[in-house]
């Protein structure tokens, strides 16, 4: 994780392949949020109806609600 600040940032809520998961809400890099959700290959964000492929090194602010797939 980069800067999350975990005693006020406290879990949200995202979707990993259709199931739902907790994360501390913050700023991740991708391969510490895919550490994160137990995933080992590459990770998807779903963002009003258009896939976006997420590089391992891109920073991303996880605020609750995302959708991330795997396949």
């Amino acid at each position: 994780m980069i800067s999350t600040d975990r005693d006020s940032g406290g879990f949200v809520n995202v979707t990993l392949d259709g199931e739902a998961k907790l994360v501390h809400e913050g700023q991740y890099l991708v391969r510490d949020l895919k550490g994160a959700l137990g995933v080992k290959g590459s990770l998807t964000q779903h963002v009003g109806g258009h896939a976006h492929a997420l590089a391992d090194d891109d920073p991303l602010l996880v605020v609750g609600g995302e959708s991330f797939s795997t396949r």
